[in-house]
């Protein structure tokens, strides 16, 4: 996930290769008929019964019970359709290993990718929600050759004001360098009444793959040179100023909305705010921008010390291999990443991005792979 920059005006700084991984997960909690059955089955089953009940009715069913039954009858197609696929595309244990071999872009055996399999499956198996945070994150990131780097986990509980309707839960990740932490969004699930599912755990999962990922073009960029990617990361933090953020809230509805979610003020009260905060730039614009120029580059320096915390002792690239032209793209992709919140397209065809996300699509081929086919989740 990409924190949204800007909604709070003292750092309104971007956090560099983060990835955008949250995506709504939907439980349904309608019962499915049997899949076997046609819906004109379903329908005479229904209907008979129904007939039976009520002789006296000579009209049969009502047009409010034909329809739910239609409903029930399209469910169940749907559902029989998406467990026909399912195990029509499950893949192989070799495709499964190649999925590996290019997510932790290392060769992975067949026999391994078995055994993460397996560590996967166990994994999310676990019921305490902390817990499975927790070994979730040490594993992918021992699978990703990681597990003796100083990369820290953070579990950030989002508020719950729509997990009453089930339908709008949401989890998802987010990678921050310059404190070599990997953060979970994970939906509050401590005082609710359900608990995360394995959709959404499998969710949690596919972050973590997701931002990891984001770690390793970090690892290549900063081996290909720790000061070009430090310079491109103070570049893409210069891009961002206070004018040009209250601009875009001022000018973009949504972008208001959300101000003034985050501020917990109306619309129009944070309209008034902004416009305060814009007069208040322009009558001291030279003493602002002079401040906010020491703060990046007090940012920049804290970001390279993790880099060199984190990387600096890791072999440096040869010029010209395919690695060190690879993390050219990245350095250069780093000076003008595009968020997600101001031009989605562009985010997700970056290189950054196009790559980590690719990952979540291989994750959720490998979850076919081990997943039950029948489940509704």
């Amino acid at each position: 996930m990409i924190n949204p920059i800007g909604y709070n005006v003292i750092n309104t700084y971007p956090k560099t290769f983060r990835g955008n991984n949250i995506a709504p997960v939907y439980t349904n909690t309608m019962p499915l008929q049997n899949s076997k059955l046609s819906q004109d089955t379903v329908n005479f089953s229904a209907e008979e019964k129904f007939q039976n009940e009520s002789k006296s009715k000579k009209s049969g069913l009502s047009k409010g019970a034909k329809w739910a039954l239609g409903i029930a009858g399209t469910a169940a197609a749907v559902y029989g359709y998406v467990v026909g696929h399912r195990i029509l595309t499950k893949p192989t244990i070799e495709k499964v290993a190649q999925n590996f071999s290019e997510i932790f872009r290392r060769d992975i055996s067949t026999e391994e990718a078995q055994k993460i399999v397996n560590k996967y499956k166990d994994i999310l198996d676990i019921k305490n929600t902390e817990e499975f945070c927790k070994k979730a994150f040490e594993q992918v990131k021992k699978d990703y050759g990681y597990d003796n780097l100083g990369i820290n986990l953070k579990i950030e509980y989002m508020p719950d004001t729509k997990i009453s309707t089930i339908l709008s839960r949401e989890a998802g990740a987010s990678w921050n360098a310059s404190d070599g932490v990997i953060t979970l969004h994970v939906p509050d699930v401590k005082n609710a009444k359900y608990p995360l599912d394995k959709s959404q755990k499998s969710e949690l999962i596919s972050g973590l793959l997701h931002e990891f990922q984001h770690t390793k073009q970090t690892e290549i960029a900063y081996r290909t040179s720790p000061e070009k990617l430090a310079q491109a990361y103070e570049k893409n933090v210069s891009k961002n100023n206070m004018l040009e953020y209250i601009n875009k809230q001022l000018d973009n509805t949504y972008a208001l909305k959300k101000y003034a979610e985050n501020h917990n003020i109306t619309v129009e009260e944070a309209k008034k705010q902004l416009e305060k905060l814009k007069k208040i730039y322009n009558e001291n614009k030279a003493e602002i921008e002079e401040g906010f120029r020491k703060a990046r580059g007090n940012i920049t320096e804290e970001y390279r010390k993790m880099l060199d915390k984190l990387f600096g002792k890791y072999e440096k690239l040869k010029p010209d291999s395919e690695e060190y032209n690879l993390g050219m793209k990245y350095i250069e992709n780093q000076a003008n990443y595009i968020n997600g919140r101001d031009d989605y397209s562009g985010y997700r065809a970056q290189i950054l991005e196009k790559e980590a996300h690719a990952v979540n699509d291989k994750y959720n081929k490998i979850y076919n792979y081990f997943a039950n086919p029948w489940r509704i989740w």
